[in-house]
C-alpha cells in the first residue's frame, strides 16, 4: 500500500473514532461451525428471534399475541400450539387495561394460577424510550432469565406497539426504522423480541401474505421473521383472526387461528352499584392457507346467495315489464341503479341467469 493510501486509511479510522466508533468488528470463525437446532417461542410455529408482527387496527393483534405469550410462558397450550421449554415474557403495552382484561379472560377460561402469571408474565406501560431507557428496562427485568439445568432461558420481550414505545420523528424513514430495531437488539441481547406494528394502509385489502407493516421497510428488513395478523375473511368483521408468516428463517407452513368472543360479567363498581363488564376470550387453533381460502369461498357463496335470488327476480320482472330482455351491459347498470353491488363476474352470471328464466317464461307462456 502506498504512503498516501496509508495516510488516507488512518484518517478514515480517526474520523470514524471521533464519530462514535468504539471497537473493531469481531470475526466469527465458521470453519468448525455446527448445525444448531432452531429455538422456538412456540414449538414448530413461532421462532424465538427478532420478529415483526403487524396487523390492522381492531383485528385482534393484542388478544392473539398475549395468548401466545402465555403459551410461550408454558401457562397455556392448545391442540398443536404449545412449548416444551417455557420462558418468561415481558410486555410493554400502550394499553395496560386491555392486557388486564385479556389476562382476566385467560384466568377465567383456563384457570391459570395467578401466582404463576405473576412469576412468568411481566407487564409495563409503554413510554417513548431511547436506548438508555430500554437498557434500563432490560436490566430491571434481568431476573426473568432462569437456568433450566442445561442453559439460561432468556425471556421474550413484546414491544406493543412500536409507535407507542419509540421516539420516531418519521416512521417512513428507513434510517429511523433501522435505529428502532437496532436499539431493541442492543438493549435486549439474547432475548426474543416481537415488534408489534400496524399494517400499511395502501395494502390493507391485499391478501395477508402480501401485506407489509406501516412505514419504513427497514422495520421488517432488520428482523429475522415477519408475521401478519388479519381476518380469515376480510369481508366479515366477525370472522376469526389468524397469524401467518410473510418471511421466516426456519419452517412454518401452518397458521395460527384465533377465535375471539366476549363474555359479560356483573361486578360492583366503586360506588357499590352493579354494572355489566365485558372481557375477551381467545381460543387458538391450527389452520392453513387452503382452509382459509375455503372458508372465504364458502362465506362469499352464502353471503351473495340472497342477493343473487333477489337480483334475478328483479331482472325477470323488469324484462317482463319491458317486453324484452336487456343487453348484458344495460342490465348490469340497471341492477346497480337499484342499489345492488357485486363483482362484474357475479353480475354477468346473474344477468345471464335472468335472461334464461325470462326466455323460458316467454317460450312456455300459454302452454
Amino acid at each position: 500500500m502506498s504512503q498516501s493510501n496509508i495516510v488516507r486509511s488512518l484518517e478514515s479510522i480517526r474520523e470514524a473514532t471521533e464519530s462514535g466508533y468504539v471497537e473493531p468488528y469481531e470475526r466469527i470463525l465458521m470453519g468448525h461451525s455446527k448445525l444448531k437446532p432452531w429455538e422456538w417461542a412456540v414449538d414448530d410455529l413461532v421462532l424465538f428471534n427478532v420478529a415483526m408482527i403487524s396487523g390492522w387496527r381492531a383485528v385482534g393483534k393484542t388478544s392473539l399475541i398475549t395468548t401466545l405469550a402465555f403459551v410461550t410462558a408454558g401457562l397455556l397450550e392448545f391442540d398443536g400450539i404449545k412449548t416444551k421449554r417455557w420462558r418468561r415474557v415481558l410486555i410493554s403495552t400502550e394499553d395496560p387495561e386491555q392486557i388486564d382484561r385479556i389476562i382476566y379472560g385467560i384466568k377465567k377460561r383456563h384457570r391459570v394460577n395467578h401466582d404463576d402469571i405473576d412469576d412468568r408474565i411481566a407487564v409495563v406501560p409503554a413510554r417513548r424510550g431511547t436506548l438508555v431507557d430500554f437498557t434500563r428496562l432490560a436490566n430491571q427485568f434481568q431476573h426473568l432469565v432462569y437456568h433450566d439445568g442445561v442453559k439460561d432461558r432468556y425471556p421474550l420481550f413484546i414491544d406493543d406497539t412500536l409507535s407507542a414505545n419509540h421516539k420516531m420523528s418519521d416512521e417512513n424513514n428507513n434510517a429511523a426504522g433501522a435505529d428502532v430495531v437496532d436499539v431493541l437488539k442492543k438493549a435486549f441481547p439474547r432475548w426474543g423480541i416481537w415488534c408489534v406494528h400496524h399494517i400499511a394502509k395502501e395494502n390493507r385489502n391485499q391478501k395477508a401474505e402480501n401485506q407489509t407493516s406501516r412505514g419504513a421497510g427497514s422495520f421488517e428488513g432488520n428482523t429475522q421473521a415477519t408475521y401478519v395478523i388479519a381476518r380469515q375473511n376480510p369481508d366479515d368483521k366477525h370472522s376469526d383472526s389468524f397469524m401467518t408468516t410473510t418471511k421466516t428463517r426456519g419452517r412454518l407452513n401452518l397458521e395460527i387461528g384465533c377465535r375471539l368472543r366476549w363474555e359479560i360479567e356483573e361486578i360492583e363498581d366503586d360506588y357499590g352499584e352493579t354494572v355489566a363488564c365485558d372481557y375477551p376470550i381467545c381460543d387458538l387453533y391450527l389452520t392453513d392457507s387452503e382452509e382459509r381460502e375455503k372458508l372465504v369461498a364458502e362465506y362469499k357463496e352464502t353471503y351473495y346467495e340472497p342477493m343473487k335470488s333477489e337480483c334475478i327476480d328483479l331482472l325477470v320482472r323488469h324484462f317482463t315489464q319491458l317486453g324484452k330482455s336487456l343487453p348484458q351491459r344495460a342490465a348490469k347498470e340497471w341492477l346497480r341503479d337499484q342499489g345492488h353491488k357485486a363483482s362484474n363476474d357475479k353480475m354477468i352470471h346473474w344477468v345471464n341467469e335472468a335472461k334464461r328464466v325470462y326466455e323460458y317464461q316467454v317460450a312456455t307462456q300459454g302452454e
